[in-house]
């Protein structure tokens, strides 16, 4: 079951939306840092009246009137993403496409899995910070919308909700960062792997050596 007032359908609420998470975009193009999540929360919560999100992105020949959701406010970061409320317009309950408001809440609900936010940036809009052998990390100046669509491009669920995946990766992540502190990127990919590699052997080779 969802946490409660995870969905607020009193209020036209949804609580703790992914926005987006830390690793690579699902297409190749680029990747999300820490610090890539500190400025997508900065840009949402300097707006007033929250960052426009819409049912699925405009395409070239619909340019996404009539599918307006509301805003996502109250971003802040949580570990690995940052996360933030979506709030409906009144109008998202009665659109020329239909109750949309009503089915999200609904799918989000019955399987959060199907549905994920995904952000509208432009390049002109990106710092790019090269990284050898990797794709770019993307640092966000702007967000024109965060949307709802059937995969996101830099998330894996909708909502923040502690999944067992979700403690295990707060619980990597805690891990690594007190076992290397104040070392830099390369100096952790390699002790962890070092470590990854000492893992893999014990778990399978010597294991299977005793078969």
């Amino acid at each position: 079951p969802l946490p409660l007032k995870t969905i607020d359908r009193e209020n036209g609420i949804i609580r703790g939306v992914v926005l987006a998470e830390v690793g690579h975009i699902k297409d190749g193009r680029g990747q999300f840092s820490r610090r890539s999540m500190q400025a997508i929360e900065k840009i949402v919560n300097d707006k007033p009246n929250g960052l426009k999100s819409r049912f699925t992105h405009p395409t070239l020949s619909d340019d996404g009137l009539g599918s307006y959701l509301g805003r996502v406010s109250n971003a802040r970061v949580d570990n690995h993403r940052v996360i933030g409320d979506l709030t409906f317009d009144r109008t998202a309950f009665n659109t020329p496409k239909g109750d949309l408001a009503t089915y999200v809440m609904d799918l989000a609900e019955s399987d959060p899995e199907a549905i994920n936010m995904s952000l509208v940036v432009g390049g002109e809009d990106l710092e790019k910070i090269e990284i050898e052998g990797e794709p770019d990390i993307w640092i966000p100046h702007s967000l024109h919308a965060v949307d709802a669509v059937d995969t996101g491009a830099a998330t894996n669920s909708f909502l923040s909700i502690d999944s067992t995946l979700d403690r295990n990766v707060r619980r990597g992540c805690e891990v690594l960062d007190a076992a290397f502190p104040n070392m830099n990127r390369d100096e952790v990919r390699q002790r962890a792997l070092s470590w990854l590699e000492k893992d893999l052997s014990y778990r399978y080779e010597i294991g299977r050596a005793h078969v």
